[in-house]
This record gives structure tokens, C-alpha cells and sequence, in this order.
């Protein structure tokens, strides 16, 4: 009895005690004060809480591995890469067939293997994130890397706007917007290439809480292609140059230029801020032709996957 009763007491001298250290105070300011609770009463925690209360429980939310455990654990939904699936190999097909997909049906067949019902992307996922996910998701030559590379504004003499990459690897040099002569509401971006070349590219445009996909003709993407955003004024708030590989991207497709809204349907968030949401959730509708595809289940370990038969 006396032994216990000892070690109780230095036992809480330790924990409480400021001269013995008093860990145990400490560990509460730091959970308290030095780290905040993830994730917060944030737009994360919001989209989190949609699911929870608009989703089945059968639902599987497709998304980046950062995002499995809260989605599982706040979201109530299923997800198909997280920190406890511990198939490290499936975190790379994702990024390669889903984030960085230059095909429908790569993404699709892949999305049906894993019987994901829905699909999310985030801002940060293209803006901060697009050369690590896309990284992962490529070959040992880096096939499908790419990222949201910023653009300065700068004026002519006359006042007219011209944007610069801030990367001056890239081949080129600067992006004016213009009209064409034949017909002046058809606004077009150029692209001076560090060849002295002057080639159209395709962008995208966003205006206050609206999207704007400004009527242009179809242009081939082999030069990438531009995303602005400007403020509810019109005023310039932020630009970005992103090349072939990342405009092709299914996310990129998806979250900027609104492709394919009959078979990946936005339904969240709903209503006027959904064009900049920080999130976007999808419901996947998938065509009556895509198949699953065992491939897309491998492991990394090929004794493992011929054990079970994935090849």
C-alpha cells in the first residue's frame, strides 16, 4: 500500500509539478494552444459535415490520401487511399489514372475498380499541391509532373495588360489578351514563345463568385493553357500558366474548365459560390461501357499480385 501511495504521489509531482517538470501541464497548453484541432470549424469541416449528412453510408468518396481518415472517420463515408490502407502502391495509381488521367475512361475504369461513388477535389490540391500529386502519379521520367505555375500582371505604355510567367524555364515569354479584327467579342490569349513564335492558347476565367468560360474556338492545348481569376470589380487577383500535361489532367478539366458535367455532376456546394468553392464534390454517373479493371487493384509487390491474380 505504501509503495503505491509512493509512486502516486511522485508520479503526479512529475505530471503536475512545475519544478519536477510538470509534463502533463505542458502537454495540455500544447494541445490546447500551440496546435489547433484538424480541421477545425473550417470549409473542411463543412464539406466533411455535408457528407455526413447528405451521403449514404455506402458512399465512397474518392480523394487525395491526406483526406481518407477524416473522411472516413467525419465524413461517415468509405475512401479508397488513406493512412491505414497501408497499399502504398494504390496512393500512385490514383494520382497517375484519377489527378493526372489525360483520358476519361483511365479514370472512369479505375474510379469503377475501387466502386467510388464520388469523386473530391480541393484548391490546394492544383494550386499548392499539383507537382507533388502529379510527381507521384508519374513515371520514373516524370511523365505526367506538372504545376499551377503563377502569372504577373504587367501594362503596356498604352495601359493595356500583358501577364508574365514568374518560372523563366518556360518557353515563353509573356501572354496578351486581345480581340480578333473579324470579330471583336471573341477574346483571345497569345502566347509569345522564346522562338519569336505568337500562338493561341485555350483559358479559363473566373470573375467574382461566376465562372466565365469565355467564348473562344477549340484550340489545341499543346501549349497549355492560362487560368485567371479576378475579384467581383474585375480586378486582377491572381493568374496561372499551366502546361499540356496538367490542362489535360482530368482534375484540372474538372475543377477549372467544368468539363464533363453529365459524368462527373457537381453537388457540392450548391448554389452561387460553387464555381470558387475551396472544395468541389462530384457524383460519378458512370457510362454504360466502363468496366472495372483488376489492373488498377495491384499491390507493387508482384508476388502478391500473382497470388491474387492481378496482372
Amino acid at each position: 500500500m505504501l509503495k503505491t501511495a509512493t509512486t502516486v504521489t511522485i508520479l503526479a509531482l512529475l505530471l503536475w509539478w512545475t519544478p519536477a517538470g510538470a509534463h502533463a501541464r505542458r502537454s495540455i497548453f500544447a494541445a490546447r494552444h500551440m496546435r489547433s484541432p484538424l480541421p477545425g470549424y473550417t470549409n473542411t469541416e463543412k464539406a466533411f459535415r455535408w457528407m455526413n449528412t447528405q451521403l449514404p453510408d455506402t458512399a465512397c468518396v474518392a480523394a487525395s490520401w491526406q483526406y481518407g481518415s477524416q473522411l472516413n472517420v467525419l465524413g461517415g463515408v468509405k475512401t479508397i487511399i488513406d493512412q491505414d490502407h497501408y497499399i502504398q502502391h494504390w496512393i500512385h495509381l490514383f494520382f497517375r489514372h484519377v489527378f493526372c488521367a489525360p483520358s476519361n475512361t483511365e479514370a472512369l475504369e479505375f474510379l469503377k475498380t475501387h466502386q467510388a461513388t464520388h469523386l473530391m477535389l480541393r484548391t490546394q490540391d492544383l494550386f499548392q499541391a499539383a507537382k507533388t500529386y502529379s510527381a507521384v502519379g508519374s513515371d520514373a521520367h516524370g511523365d505526367r509532373e506538372f504545376e499551377c505555375i503563377p502569372l504577373q500582371m504587367n501594362t503596356y505604355e498604352n495601359g493595356t495588360p500583358f501577364f508574365v510567367p514568374v518560372d523563366t524555364e518556360l518557353p515563353l515569354t509573356h501572354i496578351d489578351f486581345g480581340t480578333r479584327e473579324e470579330n471583336e467579342t471573341l477574346i483571345t490569349a497569345t502566347a509569345k514563345m522564346k522562338t519569336g513564335e505568337t500562338v493561341e492558347i485555350p483559358y479559363t476565367v473566373f470573375v467574382g463568385k461566376q465562372t466565365r468560360l469565355l467564348p473562344q474556338k477549340s484550340i489545341p492545348p499543346e501549349n497549355g493553357g492560362i487560368l485567371l481569376i479576378f475579384n467581383a470589380q474585375k480586378q486582377f487577383h491572381s493568374g496561372y500558366y499551366i502546361p499540356q500535361v496538367g490542362w489535360n489532367s482530368l482534375a484540372v478539366r474538372l475543377y477549372f474548365r467544368g468539363d464533363l458535367p453529365d459524368i462527373f455532376v457537381p453537388v457540392y456546394p450548391v448554389g452561387e459560390n460553387a464555381s470558387v468553392s475551396e472544395f468541389k464534390i462530384y457524383e460519378i454517373h458512370y457510362p454504360p461501357d466502363i468496366q472495372s479493371d483488376p489492373k488498377y487493384l495491384k499491390t507493387g509487390f508482384p508476388e502478391m499480385d500473382e497470388t491474387l491474380q492481378l496482372r
